[in-house]
């Protein structure tokens, strides 16, 4: 699914950042051209005012501690390296030449130390199975409680597959031209369907520019697999990719855009989509999911971080990040009682979160459920089943980029589980 990269980079290549909104971003870039002018008080004052509306950002914080090193304020660089790390992510200081002034403190080397102790494995996780011979793009998962069965949306292949409880896997879904790469799934039990987010994309087999901007959402006979709703995403002028879906008690669907800053909706009864959300503070819309009460969509911004919608009023609400963390680069979002799971692979090392919901719904705490394991090595979306975190480990977007081929024999993806708190 597109997403903006968030790697951490330095003054040099600060051009490649991920796109933000327009005064955070312009912010940044007037510093970066300043520092590399050699004007590094207007470099700063720049740089901060960019932090300040992009707070807990990797990418933001890096690049304002290159400033304060270049700029002499070495102890403020230092500060700033060390909230960083305190993420329990890695940064490539000790390689970067805009600290050539703080290379020899014991102070820096203790921080860049730390960043390199931030790549080693933490937590556990279970490989469930794996799926082998693998030609297509795994992106989406989803369980089917009463059989055990667990479907998966292939993103290169357009289809759906089905794992049944004896572990053999099968094409779910029939041939179908209107469908296009296949991401995000949901169980409607209540209904007997299978709902899957389908968008075109670059990486999907069969792909023409003429394609591109198309999505829909379709809905499959959860026993049949026979197609019985399709709702394309209404045309218009702007550029759209269908990524993933969430499911109300109510029985409404709500479609995120990872392009467009749209979360589409179908409500019980409606002959086609809604664009019930349509803001221009988002960015790259990912993951969603619905609180349990059914009051709440929350819903994961890759460049912004996590924002919780009012489904009756629509209002929105950006959620503080708990201190010490950063909620960028959020792709899969789901829930698990009064907790949010997430799947971030938008940071170095990628990671599984669990946050704590409060009474208004808010974040409460952050629990870093497993990070730099060996095999979560591209990890899309999941499921909560079973009192576990289901989720796909290494979806491999990295064979499918322009240029590669996969290998003719396939490659293996592990489907791997994490026990959640009761």
């Amino acid at each position: 699914m597109p997403k903006k990269s968030v790697i951490l980079l330095g003054l040099a290549l600060a051009t490649s950042l991920p796109a933000t909104p327009p005064d955070a971003n312009a912010l940044m870039r007037e510093a970066i051209l300043a520092a590399q002018a050699g004007q590094f008080d207007t470099a700063l004052a720049r740089m901060q005012s960019a932090v300040v509306l992009r707070p807990n950002h990797p990418a933001y914080l890096y690049n304002l501690a290159c400033v304060q090193s270049l700029g002499g304020h070495t102890d403020a660089a230092l500060a700033t390296l060390q909230s960083l790390a305190d993420f329990g992510i890695y940064a490539p200081a000790a390689k970067d030449t805009d600290f050539a002034a703080l290379t020899d403190r014991a102070d820096f080397k203790t921080i860049t130390a730390q960043f390199e102790q931030n790549l080693l494995p933490r937590g556990a996780a279970e490989e469930d199975f794996t799926l082998t011979e693998q030609m297509g793009l795994i992106e989406g998962i989803a369980f089917q409680p009463v059989t055990g069965e667990v479907f998966f949306g292939d993103m290169h292949l357009r289809c759906i597959w089905l794992r049944n409880g004896d572990g053999q896997v099968t094409r779910f879904s029939a041939v179908d031209e209107r469908m296009l790469g296949v991401g995000g799934l949901v169980v409607d039990e209540t209904r007997e369907m299978l709902w899957a987010a389908s968008s075109a994309q670059a990486v999907m087999s069969g792909w023409q520019e003429e394609n591109a901007n198309r999505g829909a959402l379709i809905g499959f006979d959860l026993t049949t697999g026979v197609v019985r709703a399709y709702y394309p995403i209404p045309s218009d002028d702007r550029a759209h990719a269908t990524v993933d879906l969430a499911l109300a008690p109510d029985g409404t669907i709500y479609l995120s855009d990872s392009i467009a800053p749209v979360i589409w909706r179908l409500s019980p009864g409606a002959t086609q989509l809604e664009k019930w959300i349509d803001d221009d503070r988002f960015r790259s819309l990912q993951g969603l999911t619905v609180s349990p009460d059914g009051n709440s969509l929350f819903v994961a911004d890759y460049a912004l971080g996590l924002f919780r919608i009012d489904l009756r009023s629509g209002a929105i609400a950006a959620l503080a990040t708990p201190t010490g963390n950063t909620l960028i680069g959020i792709d899969g979002l789901t829930r698990s009682g009064t907790q949010l799971i997430a799947v971030q692979n938008g940071v170095n090392p990628v990671r599984i979160l669990a946050f704590d919901l409060d009474a208004k719904d808010e974040l409460a705490a952050v629990h870093e459920l497993a990070a730099a394991l060996p095999v979560i090595a591209d990890p899309t979306l999941g499921c909560v089943h079973d009192g576990r975190f289901h989720f796909i480990a290494d979806a491999g977007w990295r064979f499918f980029s322009p240029g590669k081929t996969p290998t003719p024999d396939g490659r293996s993806v592990p489907i791997v589980s994490i026990a959640l708190n009761p």
